[in-house]
């Protein structure tokens, strides 16, 4: 259970820091962005999160719902990354051996 748990939090946070990076990466080579980008890398890290809660709402089966699925979790992502990482962590602290 504390191995599941472990590796559940170690993939989850590779997982936010590389979309981070590359996110982060691309808009500085905008330029303009300033310190805008930073806080738009982190809207952007929150992506693969928000499409895992919405893939937990509804199925994409067409272009349509699947440019809606990719809005909501734009939107909801930024949220995501943050809940997800603390449950990770507080299920990680729960575990026992």
């Amino acid at each position: 259970m504390k191995r599941e748990a472990r590796g559940r939090l170690i993939k989850d946070v590779i997982l936010a820091v590389v979309a981070w990076l590359i996110f982060g990466l691309l808009l500085s080579s905008i330029g303009e962005l300033g310190g805008v980008g930073f806080i738009v890398s982190i809207f952007l890290a929150g992506v693969p999160f928000g499409w895992r809660w919405m893939s937990k709402i509804f199925v994409a089966l067409s272009f349509t719902t699947i440019m809606i699925k990719l809005i909501l979790s734009m939107v909801l992502g930024w949220l995501a990354i943050f809940v997800v990482l603390i449950k990770d962590v507080i299920d990680y602290l729960s575990a026992e051996y």
